[in-house]
């Protein structure tokens, strides 16, 4: 395109050379407004070439409320989203150095309380499946798993049901190794020590990579791409 305006110019400055000057500023006018006609079309057709490209991208997952809570956490928390293991899926495990939290998170609506025997009832309702218990299995075959990939450190996870839109009535202890909580108390729950041993930094580091190494082994075995943030926290 360069060139043929190169040429054109070329052969519009030897036509005009004994022309008067008037008819030489109408032409370079002409040539002006032709450059502009071919700018516009071109930048429009550019603009949506990139809409196009854009659009067929895929959005990014939305995070649901408990995504959202734990992103308030401080930076020093590591964060995996979406952990799929041999064992089951995982919605979040929050690391930190107030200790190691894995996270299913459930939306359902009313009132859940504890049934005296270790699980869950739902508006009064006895649920189908023993959820409690099943999430309290997987959890410890993934602590299992995490310490013959950390080999060196000893650190409990903690299992928690977290509730986004039902009123909760279920005391630490009444769901075994499981507790259940409402989102609005999720992050002062994490930030809470309470008796649970503080890790230090390199721990955090550690239990971080090894969670991360489960989820590669998952991917590997399944195919599945694993989703990852805040894994390795700055400062």
């Amino acid at each position: 395109t360069g060139g043929l305006f190169t040429f054109l110019g070329y052969l519009l400055g030897q036509g005009l050379r004994k022309s008067p000057w008037w008819a030489v500023a109408l032409c370079a006018c002409g040539f002006l407004t032709v450059l502009r006609v071919i700018f516009v079309f071109l930048r429009q057709r550019f603009g949506v070439l990139e809409g196009k490209a854009i659009g067929s991208q895929k959005p990014e997952k939305q995070l649901d409320a408990v995504g959202e809570a734990i992103r308030k956490l401080p930076e020093s928390f590591q964060v995996i989203d979406g952990l799929s293991t041999a064992f089951g899926e995982v919605d979040h495990v929050v690391i930190g150095h107030t200790g190691v939290f894995v996270l299913n998170t459930k939306s359902w609506k009313g009132v859940v309380a504890a049934d005296g025997n270790g699980e869950l009832i739902w508006n009064g309702h006895q649920i189908d499946n023993s959820l409690v218990q099943e999430f309290s299995s997987m959890v410890s075959r993934i602590e299992e798993t995490i310490r013959s990939l950390a080999a060196s450190l000893n650190v409990p996870l903690q299992a928690l049901l977290v509730f986004s839109s039902a009123q909760v009535d279920a005391p630490p202890g009444t769901t075994g190794h499981v507790h259940c909580i409402r989102v609005d108390q999720l992050n002062d729950y994490i930030l809470d020590t309470g008796k649970r041993r503080e890790l230090r930094s390199h721990e955090v580091e550690q239990v971080g990579l090894a969670f991360l190494a489960l989820a590669r082994m998952n991917s590997t075995d399944t195919g599945v791409q694993q989703s990852e943030d805040r894994a390795f926290p700055q400062g």
